[in-house]
C-alpha cells in the first residue's frame, strides 16, 4: 500500500487508483467500465443523485417499493455466502425507534468489517419485501432526537454531526458499488496532497465568474451541504469542460490563419450547370458564392495579406443538393493549374466519405459530373482500388492495384481521389492537394483533415482548403460549440421536383393496411425500404430499450415479408456484409431488381434511389429525431409522392408525443433543436466516440455558457496560442483532438 505522503499535489490527480488503493479484480474491471482510471477521473465522476438525510423515516412507516432513509443501530451483523449461488452477503438488522428492519448487501463483504454491531448509522435504499437491499450506509455520531418529528433536526450548537446531510449516490456497475466509490473519494479528500491541488482555471476567470476553486468544487460535488453547493459545483465543471472545447476551436482557427493555401481563379460555373442540365437553387448559388469567394481570395478576410485555407461547413437538409455544390467546387479547383509553365496536371481534390457504400456511390456520381473535364478519378477503400477511365472502356472504371493507384496520386495523374478513411493513411501522398471535402463531417474527428493535409515527407507549403458537409442539421449551440473554427453555410431550400414526404404513426392493428399499400406501390413499379434496429436477436443482448419479444429484426422481417409477398424480390442488408455484397445489393436496388430492401440504419446516409416511394421504420422509438429524418430522406427523391410509416413498440405518452412531433415536422433543423431539448446532446453527439464527458454533453445545451467560454478561450489563445502557461488546460484540449458529432 502506498502512503498519502508519497504523493505531491502535482502528481495526485494523475495517480492511478490501483496504486492508491488495493483493488480486487472485480473492482478493477468495474472501474474500467466506468472510465475511472486516475484520481482525477474519480473526482470528476459526479454523483447521479443525492440522498437528503434530513428527510428521515422510521422502520414502521415505510412501505415496499419506496426509497427510504432510516437512522438506527446495527445488530446481528453477519458475513456469509448465499446457499444457492455462493455469492458473498453481508446481513444486518437495523434497530430504530419504530422497530427493526433487515439490511442485505451482495458482493460487499467489507461492510461487515467497517460497520460492526452497535454502530450508529444512516441507511438509504429501496424497500423490497420488508428489507433494504444494497442500501447506502454511513456512520453518524448520534441518532435524531426522538422527541422531535420523524425528520432529522439540526444538532445543538457545538455538537454538530460531522457527516453531511446530503450523501452522494453514484452510478454503479458490476463489482463497484456507490458506497465503494464514496469511500474512495473520502480517502482522497483527506490526503494532504489534495489540499494543495492546483486549479486548471485561471484565477481571474474564476473571480469574474464567481466560480469555486477546483478543490472546493470537488467537495461541493461529492459531499454538498445544500442544493446551492450542488449547483455551484455543476456550474464550475460545466464551464471548465466548455472552455476546453472552445480552446480547441480557437487554436484550430489560429493555426489556419497562420497557414498558406492555393488561390483558385474564377471559373464559369454556368457552363458546368448547363452541360448537366441543372438549375441550382438560390441556396445552392449562395453557398457556391461563399465557397468560391474563399477559394479565389485564398481566405475569409479580403484584406488579409496572406492566402490561408478555407474552412467552411456546408450544412444542408436531406436532399438539399450538397453533392452538386461539392462537385462544382471540385470543378473549379481541378481546372486551376498550379503553375502552367511547369505543370500540365490539374490541382487535386480528396473526397472523404464515412462508409464504403456512400464513398462508391459518390465516386460514380463524380464520374458523371466531372468526366467531361478529361481528368482521371480514383477510388480507394480498405478493400478496393479503382481508376476512371478504363483503357478498355473509357465510360467505366477499372480495378487497379493499390500500389499503382497511390503512385498515380503521388504523381498528380489522379486529379480526384474519392474514398473512405483509407485515403487519410500515411501511405497516401498527393502532389498538389488543393481541396479536401469531408462528407458527413460529424462521422470524423478533426484530425481527418490534418491526416490528409500533412503527409510524411510532404514539403508543400500550401495547406488544402476544407469543405466539410453534413446532412445532419446542427443546432446553433452545437455548431458554435463544436465547429466554431469553421465558417457556416446553410442550404435551406430543396431543389425543384423534390416531393414532400407524408409521415404516419402506424399502430400494429393497421399493419395489414400498410402492407396493402406497400403491395400497391410495388405493383405500380415503385420500391420500398423497411428499416429495423437490429440484424437479428441475440441471447447476449440484454438491452432494455425494446423488449426482445417486440423487436423486429432484419433477419426475421425478410422471412416474414417473403412469406407475405412471395411474388416480390426481397433482400436484407446490414453492416456485416462484405463491401462487394453491399454494393451488389445497392446496385440491384437502384436498378429496380429488388422490390423491398430490408436494412438496418446503414442506409441512413447518402443512398439515392429516386424510384423508392415508401419506407417502414420498425421500433421507431429507438431512433433520435435527427436519425429518423435522415432515414426518411432516402425516399421522396423522385417524381412520386412518398410515405413513411412509423411502427413503435413504445406506448408511453412521451414516446407517442415525440413521434407525432416528428410526423408533423419536415424540417431537419427544427427536429435537431427538438432532439437537443428533449433528449440532450447525446441524441446528436456520441460521448463514446466524440471524447466528450457526460458533463461536457450537458454543457452543450447551454447557449449562454458556450458564448462565455468562447469569449475567454479567444482571449487566452490570443495571448498564449500554445497554452504554454496553462498545462492542465493544454492536456484537456489534447484529449479533444478526435472530437466529432455522431
Amino acid at each position: 500500500m502506498v502512503h498519502a505522503r508519497e504523493y505531491s499535489s502535482d502528481g495526485l490527480l494523475a495517480t492511478e487508483i490501483k496504486t492508491l488503493h488495493r483493488l480486487t479484480p472485480a473492482h478493477a474491471k468495474g472501474l474500467i467500465h466506468l472510465k475511472i482510471r486516475t484520481v482525477e477521473d474519480l473526482l470528476r465522476y459526479a454523483p447521479a443523485r443525492y440522498i437528503n438525510y434530513a428527510e428521515a423515516a422510521t422502520s414502521n412507516t415505510i412501505a415496499d417499493g419506496e426509497v427510504a432513509t432510516l437512522y438506527g443501530k446495527l445488530e446481528k451483523v453477519e458475513v456469509r455466502k448465499s446457499w444457492r449461488t455462493k455469492v458473498n452477503m453481508t446481513e444486518a438488522t437495523l434497530s430504530d425507534i419504530g422497530g427493526r428492519i433487515k439490511l442485505v448487501w451482495f458482493n460487499q463483504p467489507y461492510i461487515g468489517k467497517m460497520y460492526p454491531e452497535g454502530t450508529l448509522v444512516r441507511v438509504s435504499g429501496k424497500v423490497t419485501d420488508r428489507q433494504l437491499v444494497n442500501p447506502v450506509i454511513d456512520k453518524v455520531s448520534s441518532l435524531p432526537d426522538t422527541t422531535q418529528s420523524l425528520f432529522f433536526s439540526p444538532p445543538e450548537k457545538g455538537k454538530s454531526d460531522t457527516s453531511p446531510t446530503y450523501v452522494p449516490v453514484y452510478r454503479e456497475t458490476k463489482g463497484v458499488s456507490s458506497l465503494f466509490l464514496s469511500e474512495l473519494v473520502k480517502k482522497i479528500l483527506h490526503m494532504s496532497a489534495f489540499k494543495e491541488t492546483e486549479d486548471p482555471l485561471p484565477t481571474h476567470i474564476r473571480k469574474e465568474l464567481s466560480l469555486p476553486h477546483f478543490r472546493e468544487a470537488v467537495i461541493y460535488s461529492h459531499f454538498p451541504r445544500n442544493d446551492k453547493d450542488i449547483l455551484t459545483a455543476q456550474k464550475r465543471f460545466l464551464f471548465e469542460e466548455m472552455l476546453a472545447i472552445q480552446l480547441r476551436v480557437e487554436i484550430e482557427r489560429a493555426k489556419a490563419k497562420q497557414s498558406v493555401s492555393y488561390t483558385i481563379g474564377k471559373v464559369d460555373l454556368e457552363a458546368f450547370f448547363t452541360l448537366h442540365n441543372f438549375t441550382p437553387t438560390g441556396a445552392q448559388k449562395r453557398a457556391l458564392e461563399a465557397i468560391l469567394g474563399d477559394l479565389q481570395r485564398g481566405g475569409r478576410e479580403r484584406n488579409h495579406s496572406q492566402s490561408y485555407p478555407m474552412q467552411r461547413l456546408l450544412e444542408g437538409d436531406v436532399g438539399s443538393g450538397k453533392t452538386l455544390v461539392a462537385a462544382a467546387a471540385s470543378y473549379a479547383v481541378i481546372l486551376e493549374k498550379r503553375d502552367q509553365k511547369k505543370f500540365g496536371t490539374p490541382l487535386q481534390v480528396a473526397y472523404l466519405a464515412p462508409t464504403e457504400v456512400l464513398a462508391y456511390q459518390q465516386f460514380e456520381g463524380f464520374i458523371n459530373l466531372l468526366s467531361h473535364t478529361g481528368i482521371e478519378i480514383g477510388y480507394l477503400s480498405g478493400t478496393k482500388a479503382l481508376k476512371f477511365p478504363s483503357k478498355l472502356d473509357p465510360t467505366k472504371p477499372t480495378k487497379v492495384s493499390r500500389a499503382q493507384l497511390l503512385k498515380w496520386v503521388q504523381e498528380g495523374k489522379i486529379s480526384m481521389l474519392v474514398g473512405t478513411h483509407a485515403i487519410t493513411k500515411k501511405s497516401v501522398e498527393f502532389r498538389d492537394l488543393a481541396l479536401v471535402i469531408i462528407d458527413e463531417q460529424h462521422r470524423f474527428g478533426i484530425n481527418s483533415r490534418k491526416e490528409l493535409a500533412h503527409k510524411r515527407g510532404d514539403k508543400r507549403p500550401e495547406i488544402p482548403h476544407l469543405l466539410s458537409m453534413t446532412a445532419t442539421p446542427i443546432p446553433r449551440t452545437l455548431a458554435l460549440a463544436l465547429f466554431g473554427d469553421l465558417d457556416l453555410t446553410v442550404i435551406d431550400e430543396l431543389p425543384a421536383g423534390r416531393q414532400k414526404i407524408t409521415t404516419c404513426l402506424a399502430h400494429e392493428k393497421k399493419r395489414d393496411e400498410v402492407y396493402n399499400q406497400m403491395e400497391k406501390e410495388i405493383e405500380e413499379g415503385r420500391q420500398v425500404f423497411v428499416i429495423c434496429t437490429r440484424i437479428e436477436n441475440s441471447e447476449d443482448d440484454q438491452s432494455n430499450t425494446v423488449p426482445q419479444s417486440k423487436r423486429r429484426t432484419v433477419t426475421d422481417e425478410v422471412k416474414a415479408l417473403q412469406k407475405r409477398f412471395p411474388h416480390f424480390v426481397i433482400q436484407g442488408m446490414n453492416s456485416r456484409l462484405k463491401t462487394e455484397e453491399k454494393e451488389r445489393i445497392m446496385n440491384d436496388f437502384q436498378n429496380n431488381k429488388i422490390n423491398i430492401l430490408v436494412s438496418t440504419s446503414v442506409i441512413e446516409v447518402g443512398i439515392n434511389v429516386p424510384n423508392a416511394s415508401m419506407m417502414i421504420i420498425e421500433n421507431a422509438e429507438v431512433f433520435g429525431l435527427s436519425q429518423l429524418h435522415q432515414l426518411r430522406g432516402r425516399i421522396g427523391r423522385g417524381k412520386h409522392a412518398s410515405t413513411c410509416y412509423l411502427f413503435t413498440a413504445g406506448e408511453s405518452e412521451k414516446t407517442l408525443k415525440r413521434l407525432t412531433q416528428f410526423a408533423q415536422t419536415d424540417s431537419g433543423f427544427t427536429l435537431a433543436e427538438l432532439d437537443l431539448k428533449e433528449r440532450g446532446a447525446g441524441s446528436l453527439v456520441s460521448s463514446n466516440q466524440s471524447g466528450l464527458s457526460d458533463i461536457a454533453m450537458e454543457a452543450l445545451k447551454n447557449m449562454k455558457l458556450v458564448e462565455i467560454a468562447k469569449k475567454y478561450a479567444r482571449e487566452i489563445v490570443e495571448h498564449d496560442p500554445t497554452l504554454e502557461n496553462f498545462p492542465e488546460l493544454q492536456e484537456k484540449v489534447t484529449r479533444l483532438e478526435h472530437l466529432h458529432l455522431e
